[in-house]
């Protein structure tokens, strides 16, 4: 779950890559709780997220989701699909994060 400012602003779901932990286990959800997948990643393996690419769509919350985000069936949420990749280019991560419409918003700059 994320929060800000202890609201609920949205859910996500991360895979990673199976090859890039060796003999290390992969985090628990326990231990990301409290930090960034992205920091651990750079702190235990090694590895620096350096780009990759997000697409974002307006979705209607599923029963699951809604129950999750604590919104009605069929509210709007966005949906952040994205590809993280290493600074060798690699892709690490997959992740499907998805956020009340009503507490977030994008900003681009272009």
């Amino acid at each position: 779950m994320l929060r800000a400012n202890d609201r609920l602003m949205g859910y996500s779901v991360s895979w990673i890559r199976p090859d890039v932990f060796g003999a290390m286990a992969p985090p628990t959800e326990a231990l990301l709780a409290g930090g960034s997948l992205y920091a651990w990643l750079r702190e235990n393996l090694g590895i620096e997220i350096s780009g990759g690419v997000e697409f974002i769509e307006a979705n209607l919350a599923s029963q699951e989701i809604a129950q999750l985000l604590d919104v009605e069936l069929a509210s709007a949420v966005l949906v952040v699909t994205r590809i993280a990749k290493s600074t060798a280019g690699l892709p690490v991560e997959f992740a499907v994060v998805t956020y009340r419409a009503d507490r977030y918003r994008f900003r681009v700059e272009l």
